[in-house]
C-alpha cells in the first residue's frame, strides 16, 4: 500500500514539473508582420504614416503602447493634419478637438455615450449619439436648466440660440423636434455665470456667442462634407451593383433563364433578390459560391410566373367546375348527420387535381376542365381522409391527447360538450364566440387570413397568387386556434346538471336542455336563467369564466321559464355582419360563399332559379358563425314555488 503511495506521489511530482503547456489563443490574420515596424528609421515610418487615412492612424495608435505614445504625442500632429489632408474635403480639425478626437468624430462610427454603432454625427456639439443616448443627453428649451440661463443673463428663451448650438432633439416619448440643447453645455454655463461679476458678464456673453457662430459655421461644413461622402459612397455602391447586375444578367441568360427575365424584368428580380443586389464586384469564385443559391432562387421565380400565368387560371377553371359538380350532388335532409365539403382550395390541393392544374402547358383549358369533372368522384375518399387530419390536429390542442389516439377516439374527443375552442385571429372572435367541432370549421378566421397585396417574399407571393385565385388559403387550425378558457365554465354547468364533464356529449346536453342560473348575478340580486349554451357565452361577463357558479332549474321552474323565453337572437353581432347560406347547396366550408342575403339571394336566382326565395326552405341565417343564442329570463323565487318574470 505504501509502496502504490510514493509511486502515485513521485507521478504527482514529474506531472507538476512539467506542466501542459498553455493554450496559444487564436487570432484572426497574421500574426507578428508589424513587430519591427517601430524599430524603423522615424523619417522612413513618417514617410510612410502621411499615405494613411486618419482612421488608419486611430487603429495603428491603439495596436501598441509603442505606436500610442508616438501618435498621440503633440509631436505627432502633423501626422495627423497630413493624414486629415488625404481626405477630400474635409475641414479643418476645431480647436476644442484634439486631431484624434476629430478623427474618431468624423470616422469611427461609434456612439459617444454608450459605445454603441451609430451613424448620427451631431458636429456643432462634436458628438456622435445613438437614439438612446440622444433622449438621455439633450434638453428642451423651455426646461428648467433653460429658463434658469435666461434669468441669469436676463434673456429671452429664443436668444438661447445664440448663446449655445442647438440641434434635432428626440425626447423621452420618441417625438421629434427642431430644438434641443447639450445637457452638458447646459450644466457648464450654468456653473460658469454665477462665478462671474457683472462686469464680466458682457464680454462672456459676446465670447460665447462668437464661439457659438465659429461652431455652427464649422457644423455646417462638416455636414456639407459629410453629405458628399454619404452621396458619393451611394453612387459608388450603385455602380458595383449595377456592373453586378449586367454580368449576373448575362450569365443567367446563357443558363436558361432568359423566359423568367423577360416575364418580370430584371429590374424586379434584381430589386427583390439579394444575390443579385448585393454591392460587391462579381468575379469567378463569388459566382461559383452563388450559383446554386441562385439558381434555386431562380426556380422559385419560375414557379411564381407558372402560377400566375398558367396555373392560377386554370384554378379559376376548377373553382368554376367545382361548383358545378357540387350543385348537381343531392342535398342531405336536415336530421342526417353529415360533415361539410372542403373549402375549394383545400380540395385543389389533392393529389389528383393538384396533378392536372400542374399539367404541361398545351394541354387546353376545355380539356382541363373535362379531366377535372373525371377526377371529382375520387375525390370524397380523399375528403374522408381530410376530416381524419382536421380532427386530429384540433383534438391535438385538447390536453391529454396522445399521438396513438385512433380516429375514432378522436372524433368521440372532440363531441365532448367541454371540448371548446376560440379563434385567436381577434380579440371580438376571443370574446364572444365558442367554436365547436365540426361548426368550427366553417369559421370565417380559420380560412381566410387578410388577403392584403404587400412586400411579399417569392413563396409568398405563390402563395398570394393561389389564394387570390382560388379565394382563400388553406385550412389552417395550428395558427388561428386554441383551447377556450370556457372549457372550464363548460365544465361547471355540466357538473350542476349532475353530468359528468369527461364522459358527457353536446348532443346530450342538447338532449337535456337544462336551464341553469349564475349564482354570481344572484348574489346581485337577481336570478338569470339560460340555456346551457348561453350559459357558456354568460361567463364573459364576470371576466374569469372559471369563477361562475351554476344552479339548475327544478321541474317547476323549467316549465316557467321555457314559456317566457323570447325567440333567439345573435350572439354580439351588428346587422352587417349577417351570414346567410343557401340551403339548396350541399354544406360545404366555408357556408357558401359566407354571402350577404343580397348575394345569397342572387345565387339562387342564377343558380337555381329561385325568383322569390324564402327564408328556412331557400336560404338560412349561418349560426356557425355567429351564434344564435336566447337570451336569459330573470325571475325571483317568492315562497320557493312562485316566479314572477322581470
Amino acid at each position: 500500500m505504501a509502496k502504490r503511495q510514493r509511486l502515485a506521489n513521485n507521478q504527482a511530482d514529474s506531472t507538476s514539473s512539467n506542466p501542459a503547456p498553455r493554450a496559444v489563443k487564436q487570432v484572426k490574420g497574421r500574426r507578428g508582420k508589424l513587430a519591427m515596424f517601430p524599430t524603423m528609421n522615424l523619417d522612413i515610418l513618417f514617410e510612410i504614416l502621411t499615405y494613411l487615412s486618419p482612421i488608419d492612424l486611430l487603429h495603428l495608435a491603439r495596436t501598441s503602447k509603442v505606436f500610442r505614445r508616438m501618435l498621440i504625442s503633440k509631436s505627432s500632429a502633423f501626422l495627423w493634419r497630413s493624414a486629415r489632408q488625404n481626405i477630400t474635403g474635409l475641414p479643418n480639425c476645431p480647436p476644442e478637438l484634439s486631431e484624434p478626437q476629430y478623427a474618431a468624430l468624423a470616422f469611427e462610427g461609434l456612439c459617444s455615450g454608450c459605445g454603441k454603432k451609430s451613424q448620427n454625427i451631431m458636429w456643432q456639439f462634436r458628438v456622435r449619439l445613438c437614439i438612446e443616448c440622444r433622449k438621455r443627453k439633450f434638453t428642451q428649451p423651455y426646461h428648467g436648466e433653460c429658463k434658469a440661463i435666461c434669468n441669469m443673463l436676463g434673456c429671452g428663451l429664443h436668444d438661447l440660440r445664440l448663446l449655445l448650438p442647438e440641434g434635432s432633439f428626440i425626447n423621452l416619448n420618441g417625438w421629434r423636434t427642431n430644438l434641443g440643447y447639450y445637457v452638458p453645455q447646459v450644466e457648464a454655463l450654468l456653473k460658469a455665470i454665477p462665478k462671474l461679476s457683472p462686469a464680466e458678464l458682457p464680454g462672456f456673453v459676446a465670447d460665447l456667442c462668437q464661439k457659438t457662430q465659429t461652431i455652427n459655421e464649422h457644423a455646417a461644413l462638416c455636414e456639407a462634407w459629410h453629405e458628399s461622402v454619404v452621396r458619393s459612397r451611394g453612387l459608388e455602391i450603385e455602380d458595383l451593383r449595377q456592373d453586378r447586375g449586367k454580368l449576373l444578367e448575362a450569365k443567367l441568360v446563357e443558363e436558361g433563364w432568359g423566359d423568367v427575365i423577360k416575364y418580370f424584368g430584371w429590374e424586379r428580380l434584381s430589386v427583390n433578390t439579394k444575390l443579385i443586389s448585393q454591392p460587391k464586384a462579381l468575379t469567378a469564385r463569388i459566382w461559383q459560391n452563388i450559383y446554386k443559391p441562385l439558381t434555386a432562387c431562380m426556380e422559385q421565380w419560375r414557379e411564381l410566373m407558372m402560377e400566375e400565368t398558367l396555373y392560377s387560371p386554370r384554378r379559376r377553371i376548377f373553382v368554376e367546375a367545382w361548383g358545378q359538380f357540387v350543385a348537381s350532388l343531392p342535398s342531405p335532409s336536415s336530421s342526417s348527420a353529415c360533415l361539410p365539403l372542403p373549402a375549394d382550395v383545400d380540395i385543389c390541393s389533392f393529389g389528383p387535381i393538384d396533378d392536372i392544374i400542374r399539367s404541361p402547358p398545351e394541354i387546353s383549358a376545355d380539356a382541363i376542365h373535362l379531366q377535372l369533372m373525371q377526377a371529382f368522384p375520387q375525390v370524397f375518399v380523399l375528403v374522408r381522409q381530410w376530416h381524419v387530419d382536421v380532427a386530429r390536429n384540433l383534438a391535438s390542442l385538447l390536453p391529454g391527447f396522445a399521438p396513438s389516439d385512433g380516429p375514432e377516439a378522436i372524433f368521440a374527443r372532440l363531441q365532448l360538450a367541454k371540448s371548446v375552442f376560440h379563434c385567436k385571429n381577434s380579440r371580438y372572435c376571443k370574446m364572444y364566440y365558442a367554436l365547436r367541432y365540426p361548426e368550427i370549421l366553417f369559421h370565417p378566421c380559420v380560412l381566410y387570413g387578410p388577403l392584403i397585396r404587400r412586400t411579399l417574399t417569392i413563396p409568398e407571393e405563390i402563395e398570394w397568387a393561389m389564394a387570390n385565385a382560388l379565394n382563400g388559403r388553406p385550412l389552417n387550425i395550428q395558427n388561428f386556434l386554441e383551447v377556450h378558457e370556457r372549457t372550464e365554465a363548460v365544465a361547471n354547468i355540466m357538473a350542476s346538471c349532475g353530468k359528468d364533464p369527461d364522459t358527457t356529449t353536446k348532443e346530450e346536453m342538447d338532449s337535456l336542455d337544462p336551464r341553469v342560473a349564475c349564482q354570481l348575478c344572484k348574489e346581485c340580486g337577481k336570478e338569470v336563467f339560460m340555456t346551457w349554451q348561453t350559459a357558456v357565452q354568460h361567463g364573459c361577463n364576470h371576466g374569469g369564466f372559471h369563477s361562475c357558479t351554476w344552479r339548475m332549474a327544478d321541474k317547476a321552474e323549467e316549465e316557467y321559464i321555457k314559456a317566457r323565453e323570447g325567440p333567439a337572437v345573435l350572439y354580439h353581432c351588428p346587422p352587417e355582419k349577417y351570414v346567410y347560406y343557401c340551403v339548396r347547396c350541399p354544406r360545404r366550408v366555408p357556408s357558401w360563399g359566407r354571402q350577404d342575403l343580397e348575394k345569397v339571394k342572387n345565387h339562387l336566382l342564377m343558380m337555381h332559379d329561385v325568383l322569390e326565395p324564402l327564408e328556412g326552405i331557400d336560404y338560412a341565417f349561418d349560426s356557425n358563425i355567429v351564434p344564435v343564442l336566447m337570451k336569459g329570463v330573470v325571475a325571483t323565487n317568492v315562497e320557493g314555488d312562485v316566479h314572477k318574470g322581470l
